[in-house]
């Protein structure tokens, strides 16, 4: 257990590989104006989000997250629990997410706010939403489907297309340390 942030990447590259990260209050990866690889990980049980990116160019290959948990000690309530999370401020994150498995996202499985990801051989299941987008800080969010994304919501019909919602949720607040 941590009682903050698993890793934060700040104003830098980084390439975090193999690594197991779980139980994080405040989140698993995140990754601020800054270019990471994040590849053969697991993030598990972590609050907020399993990897999240503020006005970051993520690279997001072959990880299992699983059961990203809402901040229940927020004020406001349980809030967030999102397996990805992508965020813009002045410039929009830009992510590319290959044959990920993301499983039991509290939220969603990959929430966009105004920012661009680019999604193929993902798996996403048992998610509140597969994947959610807003518009937020002037831009607009952008999905971008090479193939081979699956999504099962545990309706019995097995995995389908991933189905993208705009319900006007909001992003996670600002990264925190202790």
């Amino acid at each position: 257990f941590c009682s903050a942030p698993g890793i934060i990447v700040f104003q830098c590259c980084a390439v975090i590989k193999d690594s197991s990260i779980g139980i994080c209050q405040g989140g698993g990866i995140w990754g601020v104006q800054s270019a990471i690889e994040v590849s053969g990980c697991t993030l598990d049980r972590n609050t907020v989000v399993g990897i999240g990116g503020i006005e970051s160019f993520m690279l997001i290959v072959d990880n299992l997250i699983e059961l990203t948990l809402p901040d229940l000690f927020d004020p406001m309530g349980p809030h967030f629990g999102d397996g990805v999370a992508l965020i813009a401020d002045l410039v929009p994150s830009i992510a590319f997410l290959f044959d990920n498995q993301i499983i039991g996202s509290d939220r969603a499985g990959v929430s966009n706010f105004g920012s661009n990801a680019t999604l193929g051989g993902n798996a996403i299941n048992f998610s509140a939403f597969d994947l959610e987008g807003e518009p937020y800080k002037g831009f607009d969010f952008f999905f971008d489907n090479v193939g081979a994304n699956a999504c099962d919501h545990d309706n019995g019909l097995g995995p389908t297309d991933c189905l993208l919602e705009t319900v006007g949720i909001q992003p996670p607040g600002p990264v925190v340390t202790p």
